[in-house]
């Protein structure tokens, strides 16, 4: 049996032929890309090695003081998982050549390992990924020319954030296409919300990464002041786990729908709009029979995986639910605002009968 790490022994063999290829041929053109970065540009100053060593400090407490919440929030994500170390390597992005670049994101990935325990491929494909991302974005930004941020006026500050905006924008869009094609490629049935996350997801990735230029600026002008980023990147990666814990709190895990607690609070605040609107409410209960035969018959796994079709059938009929519960083993409960039936004028004829249409 071969060690995981031994390349012949990766589970990437047993994916489809076009996600191998597509992975294999985005790897060795970002490899290509780093090397000839990297040899057209010099070696590092003393400047730089400092920068890096503060940036790999402060991303090294940052990881380490929360291993558990970052190991309990990728266990709960359905969707792409945002990495909020782009506090850390934006910054490298816009202050640090490009070979500390990498060396900044492969020992901040190889921290991230032991919280994340992938299979190897998938370490190794999204460190390429941040690598090229973070290589191409900061090419992009030192192309444009940056000024000195020391000495900056009014006028010449608002051009110099227009280009750690537009460094940011490709540092996101990169990632964004890069790690989406290979997702798109490996999921059965890829979704938008699969493939690129959900509008939150994509939140809070740009607030990590605008968290990352203010650290860019303090690693600048104070340096000392990055461990003050260190305690307030702990803290907004305990506020992330918090909202995840919420959700959960009011979502039934089988179906994906909200449990007996979500669907109360969401009932009542349907039923406050329809008294407020003086509407009228419906409510729809589902009971599925003979759902005890299933779980005898397929085992419990597939019972679940039952549950789980009818509640994205639901979700996908016509006219969505104000909120639907899904927390009981086999039956649901949803409501939506409903309007008085229309009745239709009678139109007598000349016998005073109702006219045909």
């Amino acid at each position: 049996m071969r060690h995981r790490w031994h390349p012949a022994g990766w589970a990437l063999w047993d994916r489809p032929l076009p996600f191998i290829a597509f992975l294999l041929v985005g790897e060795l053109v970002a490899l290509a890309g780093f090397t000839v970065t990297v040899a057209g540009t010099g070696l590092p100053t003393g400047d730089d090695w400092v920068h890096f060593l503060v940036l790999l400090a402060g991303a090294t407490v940052h990881i380490q003081l929360t291993r558990r919440q970052e190991e309990r929030r990728r266990n709960r994500m359905q969707s792409v998982l945002i990495d909020l170390t782009a506090v850390w390597v934006f910054p490298a992005v816009l202050v640090l050549p490009p070979l500390l670049v990498i060396a900044l994101i492969v020992a901040v990935r190889a921290q991230r390992w032991f919280v994340a325990r992938r299979p190897a491929h998938n370490f190794v494909f999204s460190t390429i990924a941040h690598c090229f991302a973070a290589v191409l974005a900061g090419e992009l930004y030192h192309a444009l020319g940056p000024a000195g941020w020391d000495n900056l006026m009014w006028s010449g500050s608002l051009r110099e954030a227009g280009l750690v905006v537009a460094a940011a924008v490709v540092y996101e869009a990169v990632q964004l296409l890069y790690v989406g094609g290979i997702i798109a490629l490996a999921a059965p049935k890829p979704t938008v919300q699969r493939v690129f996350g959900t509008r939150a997801d994509n939140v809070l990735e740009a607030i990590t990464t605008g968290l990352g230029a203010i650290t860019a600026v303090l690693l600048v002008t104070l340096p000392p002041m990055v461990l003050v980023m260190a305690v307030v990147t702990v803290v907004f990666n305990r506020l992330a786990e918090l909202e995840q814990l919420q959700a959960d709190a009011t979502t039934d895990p089988k179906t994906g729908l909200r449990n007996m607690r979500g669907w109360s609070e969401s009932a009542e605040r349907a039923l406050g709009r329809v008294r407020r609107a003086d509407g009228t409410l419906s409510v729809l209960m589902i009971d599925l029979d003979h759902f005890k035969w299933v779980n005898d018959t397929y085992g419990h796994p597939a019972g679940d995986d039952v549950l789980g079709r009818v509640a994205t059938c639901s979700a996908r009929s016509p006219g969505p639910p104000t909120s639907s519960d899904g927390s009981a083993a086999r039956s649901s409960c949803s409501c939506c605002p409903t309007r008085p039936p229309t009745v239709p004028r009678r139109s007598p004829n000349a016998s005073g009968r109702r006219s045909r249409p």
